[in-house]
């Protein structure tokens, strides 16, 4: 496989690097599952033998679940301050080979730029998900993080309150859920929400859209010009589009979801048990 990087105005190939399956000890009958390019100097390309493979563009290809993990050196004050302040474990005695034997799909990649990981969801068993984390400024597999029990529709992250974002589909009963992880704490999500009651036929959610609102905002209903609440936007397999907002509880500061509005789709849907991707929104 070969990935080529080219600069759009001018239409000319600047890179082309060789994904070597032997060198990066990927399995040859392994695809592409996930694709993020967030991060401005790299590519990170997800496989389903559970290979991660981060391409940067003056470096060779690294497969992050099969780097060596070296404890951390710590080379300045700045850089220990920046080692102490991470939420993360620095207790890299775990090999990565080992902790990757297990891995299965890959089928979601996120990425905090606050702490500088990257969340990994892996498809671990028949409606079990695990998420793995890997450290984006050693290179290499941290830990395993939480399972999450169900279908992982969607996923996102709200870095500056520390919140992962998780859609869950349970097939049994036809429910879907909200779950939200801090990510200091894998034993269980902070807050769990159930989505199925906001309408009265048969749905679910195959997309979300965060926006994180400033700190400061000088809007008419907010006191002292200070946002306590960030938005998100569902899209559901009916066509409809649900806004709702998290914000910490000023009582005992926990977070708390809370639907705005509904955008309801002009076509009736259609009624029964039966789900239908007729008006699926598939992108927000």
């Amino acid at each position: 496989m070969k990935l080529s990087l080219i600069i759009t105005e001018q239409f000319t190939i600047i890179r082309t690097t060789t994904i070597d399956y032997n060198k990066l000890y990927i399995k040859e009958s392994s695809r592409i599952l996930s694709l993020n390019y967030k991060l401005r100097d790299s590519i990170l390309l997800g496989y389903s033998d559970g290979s991660v493979i981060k391409l940067k563009y003056n470096e060779e290809p690294k497969n992050l679940i099969y780097q060596i993990s070296n404890k951390k050196v710590i080379k300045s004050e700045e850089e220990e301050f920046q080692n102490i302040k991470s939420i993360f474990t620095t207790d890299y005695s775990l090999s990565s080979i080992e902790a990757s034997r297990d891995s299965n799909y890959i089928e979601l990649m996120l990425v905090s730029f606050r702490y500088k990981s990257l969340f990994v969801f892996q498809k671990f068993n028949v409606g079990i998900n695990k998420v793995n984390l890997f450290c984006l400024r050693t290179n290499h597999f941290e830990r395993e993080f939480f399972r999450v029990d169900g279908v992982v529709n969607c996923a996102d992250l709200i870095d500056k309150k520390d919140l992962l974002l998780v859609v869950t589909f349970n097939v049994e009963n036809k429910k879907t859920s909200l779950e939200i992880w801090n990510y200091s704490d894998g034993s269980s999500p902070v807050a769990f929400f159930n989505l199925s009651y906001l309408f009265d036929f048969s749905f679910t959610i195959k997309c979300m859209g965060v926006t994180e609102m400033p700190d400061r905002y000088y809007g008419r209903n907010e006191n002292h010009g200070i946002v306590h609440w960030d938005m998100v936007f569902f899209g559901t397999t009916k066509g409809d589009v649900i806004l709702g907002k998290f914000c910490n509880l000023v009582s005992n500061n926990k977070i708390r979801f809370q639907p705005v509005n509904i955008y309801k789709l002009k076509n009736n849907p259609q009624c029964g048990d039966q789900m239908s991707s007729k008006y699926e929104v598939g992108f927000l």
